[in-house]
């Protein structure tokens, strides 16, 4: 690994994305290197996509065992967040791949995404300052995708939550990036909020930065993984939202009747799931995202229901005291640390 994807922080090394995935691709581009992902198969395309599936696994296999881990959105600007494989508990403690999926999807997609201009050295940016508002970022785990929404500019306010088992490292790293500047105090904010009490947290925030309906962008990542989770989440998104918020979900699919359930269950809290997943294949920065089988959902909030409605169908089933990041056992083999096989 070269110095540009990793640098010194409080004597600990960092590895940023997407630095190394950039190396690992133009090391297999050299000539000495395409021995190592050579595929018998004719087929280009697919050919193709397995090779940059390859490339992805091995760099999150990377991150994944990395302590800190940083998001590099320009030159000058970067955040870093820590991890904790540890914990066995809950998966919040790495950053998944969808995470950062989304980072780059929302970079590009809202305008942010620093590009040097023909006149300028410095990076710049042609699109509407701060487009996404007051944004939430619900299953924030480390933290690294709202971190990221804060430090580029693309919101005024950021507001990261999680469930007990995770929120004090979640606000561990909020902590760190306010201390380096990164984001600042005054507009990136951890909160505690469990979609199976949302009451009671909306009710507790003394700050009422979890005031219903105010949000104008909501992002998650991962968030569906278990059915019993499925309508308290749903719940969630319904009660934060107002009738234009954009929310933004990425996941794979670890649990089919959990996103089964996800798209039959959408509208009975006045919310359409459209897959826009296809989108991922003309953005150079997110098209190994497919490789990986990540899916981009969009949220639209077609009917807002009254607050009350919205909290009882989201009590319907529900399991007390859940996490809001899956467990180790939810995982199961696929999660992250196992690092996939490349063809030969």
């Amino acid at each position: 690994m070269t110095s540009s994807s990793r640098s010194r922080s409080n004597e600990d090394d960092v590895l940023f994305f997407p630095d190394v995935l950039t190396e690992r691709s133009a090391a297999v581009a050299a000539p000495t290197a395409r021995k190592d992902y050579h595929y018998d198969d004719d087929d280009d395309e697919n050919d193709d996509q397995d090779d940059g599936a390859a490339l992805a696994s091995d760099a999150f296999f990377e991150l994944a065992n990395s302590p800190l881990v940083g998001y590099r959105i320009s030159p000058e600007k970067r955040i870093v967040v820590r991890q904790n494989s540890s914990i066995q508990r809950h998966t919040g403690g790495i950053v998944w791949e969808t995470s950062y999926l989304l980072a780059s999807y929302m970079l590009d997609r809202f305008g942010m995404q620093q590009r040097p201009s023909p006149s300028s050295p410095s990076p710049t940016s042609t699109r509407t300052s701060r487009p996404l508002g007051k944004a939430l970022e619900i299953g924030a785990g480390c933290g690294m995708l709202g971190l990221v929404l804060a430090a580029s500019g693309l919101a005024h306010n950021v507001v990261l939550t999680e469930t007990t088992d995770v929120i004090a490292d979640l606000t561990a790293n909020v902590q760190r990036n306010i201390s380096t500047s990164a984001v600042s105090p005054y507009t990136t904010i951890s909160r505690l909020l469990r979609w199976d009490a949302l009451e009671e947290d909306v009710m507790n925030d003394e700050q009422s930065l979890l005031r219903p309906h105010t949000f104008d962008t909501i992002v998650g990542t991962d968030v569906v993984f278990t059915p019993s989770l499925v309508r308290p989440l749903l719940s969630c998104l319904a009660l934060m939202a107002h009738v234009d918020t954009r929310i933004y979900l990425c996941l794979q699919i670890r649990c089919a009747d959990s996103h089964a359930l996800l798209l039959k269950k959408a509208s009975r809290f006045g919310l359409r799931v459209e897959d826009c997943s296809d989108v991922l294949r003309d953005m150079p920065s997110c098209s190994w995202g497919l490789g990986m089988e990540c899916k981009l959902l969009r949220l639209v909030v077609k009917k807002r229901l009254k607050d009350s409605v919205i909290i009882k169908r989201g009590k319907k089933g529900e399991k007390k005291g859940r996490s809001s990041k899956r467990s180790a056992a939810e995982v199961g083999k696929d999660g992250k640390g196992k690092k996939k096989k490349r063809k030969r």
